[in-house]
């Protein structure tokens, strides 16, 4: 954890938590299944409803992993403001 100050004279500093979030995990797991599914001769159609997720939502979060890497749906950084 690291804990970064606003300016040099603050008397407010802010505590970066990073964890891992419990939906961007499954996102990913949703994500790595289906590629799976689809190694293994299974449909789109099938492989997203057998993991109940819509194209359009399977597409937005292979759009979020392209663009800002596995960090993008695994890490959320929480502020914590502390005195």
């Amino acid at each position: 954890m690291d804990i970064k100050s606003l300016r040099i004279r603050s008397y407010k500093s802010f505590r970066v938590d990073e964890h891992i979030s419990k939906a961007a995990a499954e996102r990913y797991r949703r994500l790595q299944a289906y590629q799976r599914l689809r190694v293994a001769g299974c449909s789109e159609a099938g492989a997203l409803e057998q993991l109940e997720i819509s194209r359009r939502t399977l597409y937005r979060w292979k759009a979020t992993l392209a663009t800002g890497g596995v960090r993008a749906l695994i890490l959320h950084l929480a502020i914590t403001w502390s005195t």
